[in-house]
């Protein structure tokens, strides 16, 4: 399933499923959501991230508490001849257990097993749409190779934050009938865009204001 959103570039969203069995073959790697049952709480909001890299990052918000959001990461180790997966967070002995589906992962209990009961589906978690920037425009690819920029140089929160106060003013722009500013940009600041993203669409915006030399956020350094 494609969502596509068209700008001066698309914002592409997908999933992609298949029939696969095995770590080398099912397509594992990725952003999974849900909310798992919480005894004194609403649910706890839980995203795992797992990569390619055979690392994740868990992020867990307990709804109906004032408390922040609790976030930790390690490695990933897969068990030899089965779709389970060991979570192993950096500097703690515990493990968690997960059985990784076709488009969701299920966590399990300490012997590994399902959680049987009313509320085992909660304990699923679904792969969330992955997103892939496209940009239009013949100069960019060129620009972006030569900038002196690097992915390196930035984290995926100011990225993020900074995408935000950009698509804010873009779009405020396009409100005003400015012809600059092609179309209305949906860019959701709940969703867990990867940092390839962030920064393509960060690198965009600078692009757009050293091409039309035009400031969106002023403060933000040379054209």
């Amino acid at each position: 399933m494609k969502k596509i959103l068209t700008l001066i570039f698309v914002l592409a969203a997908f999933t992609a499923f298949a029939q696969h069995n095995s770590q080398n073959s099912l397509d594992w790697a990725g952003t999974y959501k849900g909310v798992m049952p919480c005894a004194d709480c609403e649910g706890i909001r839980t995203t795992v991230i797992l990569t390619e890299k055979n690392e994740f990052t868990v992020k867990m918000q307990y709804l109906g508490k004032k408390a922040k959001e609790y976030k930790y990461s390690g490695k990933v180790i897969w068990n030899s001849g089965e779709n389970i997966i060991t979570l192993i967070a950096k500097g703690e002995d515990s493990k968690e257990y997960y059985f990784v589906g076709e488009g969701y992962i299920q966590k399990l209990d300490a012997d590994k097993k399902k959680i049987d009961g009313d509320l085992e589906e909660m304990f699923k978690l679904k792969k969330a749409d992955e997103y892939e920037l496209l940009v239009f425009d013949s100069g960019f690819d060129f620009w972006l190779s030569s900038s002196g920029y690097s992915i390196n140089q930035y984290s995926n929160e100011y990225l993020r934050s900074m995408n935000m106060s950009y698509v804010q003013e873009w779009n405020r722009r396009n409100i005003q009938g400015d012809r600059r500013f092609e179309s209305y940009i949906d860019y959701d600041a709940f969703e867990d865009y990867n940092k390839d993203f962030n920064y393509k669409l960060f690198m965009y915006f600078k692009y757009f204001e050293q091409k039309n030399r035009v400031k969106l956020i002023p403060g933000t350094g040379r054209f």
